[in-house]
């Protein structure tokens, strides 16, 4: 069904938003995992693209030679840029807008109890950042 392959997209997408915010700003010990990986890769995310197209072309030069410069944690870099650009909000509130897309796919489906975890999930994939 249409239904469940948005649901699943936008489902998708919005949790895939928060990790990438969550591999800059979270805390190891909580996530359990290494961060910082998606930037050693030099991954183009929505969180980087936002800072770099907010920046003036001095800038951006020069945060993209620190950061292929850097022998130490490249999120450091990046935090001072994520508070002045509120990237974290801006990141937030593009994953709650597919979250909230993937909880109106499922307007058509008869209630049940597997509807109600269904209708959950997008919730608890936007709290994993807070």
């Amino acid at each position: 069904m249409k239904c469940f392959y948005n649901y699943g997209l936008n489902l998708g997408i919005a949790f895939q938003i928060i990790d990438d915010l969550l591999d800059i700003v979270g805390s190891e010990l909580t996530m359990g995992k290494s961060l910082g990986t998606d930037l050693d890769q030099r991954k183009p995310t929505l969180p980087l693209i936002h800072v770099l197209s907010h920046l003036n072309v001095d800038q951006r030069e020069k945060l993209q030679a620190d950061l292929s410069a850097n022998n130490g944690d490249d999120r450091e870099l990046l935090i001072p840029w994520f508070e002045q650009l509120h990237t974290a909000d801006y990141v937030k509130q593009r994953a709650a807008t597919f979250a909230e897309h993937a909880t109106l796919a499922l307007g058509q489906i008869a209630s049940s109890d597997s509807l109600k975890i269904l209708r959950n999930l997008p919730e608890f994939v936007l709290q994993r950042s807070k």
